[in-house]
């Protein structure tokens, strides 16, 4: 069995209100772009693939009040956005992987995975690959979630079959998603309480009907 988890709001605890007022703050208005749901216009092609870091500042610092607008700043307020990963999460992580194949599907992108990596994931001497056996990221496969594609490709990856994997994400629609491609799918709470459904040894407790 699989488990295939989002990054944030599932894993990393997320402050779009923070971000939000970061942008203010640099003279830039991100509303029309970004809200808990999913990103629009540019930064979906940002998290897609499609445009770099690079294209991605020039864009914000074309939407700015503020004309000596640096990267640094843009890139701060950004990362604002990722606020914790608790520890907690990460120890359940290592012992369910004694059990179960860990994987990550995430919409992200450089910025955002660059922040969740070095300063959430390695860290105490731990890599990525400590933790999970695959990651998946949209930036690097040039789809988002919830499009079919997305999910083809990380099962197809994982050569397992559909109904093997148990995936966990904080949005109604990626998870319908996800269960029209035949995976099971779990619609978590932002706060962390999806913990509950393993016991002190990693285990699910109902593993024979979670995600239906």
């Amino acid at each position: 069995m699989v488990l295939l988890f989002d990054v944030g709001g599932v894993l990393v605890d997320l402050d779009l209100d923070l971000t939000l007022a970061g942008f203010d703050q640099i003279g830039i208005d991100l509303r029309p772009y970004l809200d808990s749901a999913r990103q629009a216009g540019f930064l979906s092609d940002y998290e897609s693939g499609k445009i770099n870091t690079e294209t991605m500042l020039s864009k914000m610092r074309a939407l700015s009040t503020k004309s000596d607008l640096t990267d640094d700043e843009i890139a701060a307020a950004w990362c604002r956005l990722l606020v914790r990963l608790p520890q907690e999460r990460l120890e359940l992580i290592l012992k369910a992987r004694r059990h179960y194949r860990i994987a990550l599907l995430s919409n992200t992108n450089p910025l955002s995975w660059g922040k969740a990596r070095t300063e959430f994931i390695e860290q105490q001497g731990h890599t990525v690959s400590d933790f999970f056996d695959e990651t998946f990221l949209s930036f690097e496969m040039g789809v988002e979630k919830p499009a079919p594609e997305i999910f083809q490709k990380a099962v197809e990856a994982l050569h397992c079959r559909p109904e093997e994997v148990l995936f966990f994400d904080d949005a109604a629609a990626n998870c319908e998603a996800a269960r029209r491609e035949g995976l099971r799918a779990f619609h978590t709470p932002t706060d962390g309480s999806w913990m509950q459904l393993f016991d002190d040894a990693g285990r699910l407790k109902d593993e024979a009907n979670a995600g239906y």
